[in-house]
């Protein structure tokens, strides 16, 4: 449960550092006050979350090629790069929100972007695990699937009912369908014969349908979606420990 919860915490808190400033640089200056003051404690809720779940699979990390100079080991350098330049973002506007232009509020939606993309690609490795690796082809679609996934949990904490349809939510929805199709196939066997591909597919339909539902249920379709896949990819996780441990190598980067 650990697993899903960590999952759902990460769209949301990466999602909402790039949707929110994206959103807000057009906004007046008080409607900046709230995200301000959330960005940092958000970041470090999912952080603490995060940790605490590696602390109880100390062997997730070690089993997707931690501490090899490989893709998984890149992964994890990058993600120890860019989060702590969203601390630093996080806290400009933390001190600065009066008085930061437009420009730095975009600028800001950027770099979460980065740590956006960064930390799904993370979010894959620890829905890998000990399990079957995927393809780094796979790996960097899984990232943009996450992305997406992310994208859309930022828009549904944009806080008002009636604001703009949902952009990214369809797409996300068009892209789960290929995503459990790359799925390891003793993973996706697993799954399926658990039952556990409707709850993809019910995910999948709540997210396609957002944009054009009544203004009021548009917020409550993407929350319910957001948890279903965070359920689905922790179960996923924990089903991939149970695998046997065939896999591709990982990927030797050069110089890495």
């Amino acid at each position: 449960m650990i697993g899903a919860v960590t999952f759902l915490l990460a769209f949301l808190v990466f999602g909402s550092h790039v949707v929110l400033p994206w959103r807000l640089a057009t906004r007046p200056t008080p409607r900046r006050r709230g995200w301000a003051l959330l960005a940092l404690p958000s970041l470090f809720v999912v952080l603490l979350t995060g940790g605490w779940w590696l602390s109880s699979h100390p062997d997730t990390l070690l089993g997707a090629g931690w501490g090899s100079r490989s893709v998984s080991d890149l992964i994890v350098r990058s993600l120890a790069v860019t989060l702590p330049v969203l601390i630093l973002v996080d806290s400009v506007l933390l001190v600065g929100w009066r008085k930061l232009e437009d420009l730095g509020w975009r600028l800001a939606a950027g770099l979460g972007l980065v740590a956006s993309l960064s930390a799904g690609a993370f979010l894959e490795l620890l829905r890998t695990g000990e399990g079957p690796w995927s393809r780094p082809a796979v790996l960097a679609f899984a990232t943009a699937c996450h992305g997406l996934v992310a994208l859309a949990a930022g828009e549904a904490t944009t806080g008002r009912a009636t604001g703009p349809r949902p952009v990214f939510a369809p797409l996300a929805a068009l892209a789960l369908p290929l995503y459990l199709f790359l799925l390891p196939e003793a993973l996706r066997d697993v799954l399926h014969a658990e039952g556990w591909g409707i709850t993809a597919l019910a995910c999948g339909l709540l997210l396609f349908a957002a944009r054009w539902l009544p203004p009021r249920l548009r917020r409550p379709a993407l929350f319910a979606a957001i948890a279903l896949w965070s359920l689905f990819l922790g179960l996923a996780s924990e089903t991939s420990t149970r695998l046997p441990h065939s896999r591709a190598a990982p990927v030797v980067l050069p110089g890495v």
